[in-house]
């Protein structure tokens, strides 16, 4: 999708790298500790086991071949439709199906997301993308609903800049103003800054 943001991108591969290394952790404590239960001993394998999945599908998908991942994405949906290999199956499965044009697959994949996952930087990335997508198709009531509903809108950077985006393409411009100055108050980085004063201008402008 040509909306994901470089933000979004980083989490992204923050979360798979770390949820990676910390499962292989889990995985080679449990092999040489002590006093964990088989229940626990079971779960942790099979958290190991769709790492490898996933990471198998990731590097098929890097070499062209889109198929594995968009069933993986399907299988995990079904049997462990909140893991986080879900979730990030699910986001890759709707960046194919955007750009392959399939909206519809693209916003059933983000919804599932929404639904089933409960860390809220990952909710929020599903959600700031299902925005974007409401956007394109005009939806801008869609799309502002479901930001705030779901997207961490008092602190993401992000979930602010799109709603005041839907407020200036509904004419709302006094409402996007605020939506941008209080985006203004953040930590954000100095092209993010340019990038929201113009905005801003472009605002006063009309």
């Amino acid at each position: 999708m040509n909306d994901y943001s470089n933000e979004e991108e980083r989490l992204v591969s923050w979360f798979q790298e770390n949820y990676k290394n910390i499962l292989v952790g889990i995985a080679l404590g449990l092999s040489i500790g002590f006093g964990f239960n088989y229940y626990n001993d079971m779960k942790s394998d099979e958290q190991y086991q769709l790492s490898l999945r996933y990471e198998e599908a990731v590097k098929e998908y890097d070499n062209g071949k889109n198929n594995p991942l968009l069933e993986l994405s399907d299988e995990l949906a079904n049997q462990y439709p909140d893991n986080i290999y879900t979730t990030m199956s699910n986001l890759y499965a709707a960046k194919l199906y955007y750009n392959n044009g399939n909206f519809k697959k693209s916003k059933k994949k983000l919804n599932h997301i929404i639904n089933h996952q409960t860390d809220v930087d990952l909710r929020s990335i599903a959600t700031v993308r299902l925005a974007r997508l409401l956007i394109s198709e005009k939806k801008y009531d869609d799309a502002e609903i479901i930001i705030k509903k779901y997207g961490n809108s008092d602190n993401n950077i992000l979930s602010i800049e799109l709603l005041g985006d839907i407020s200036t393409a509904k004419n709302e411009l006094d409402k996007a103003k605020i939506y941008y100055n209080d985006l203004l108050k953040k930590d954000l980085p100095p092209n993010k800054i340019k990038i929201i004063k113009n905005k801003i201008s472009l605002i006063n402008e009309k």
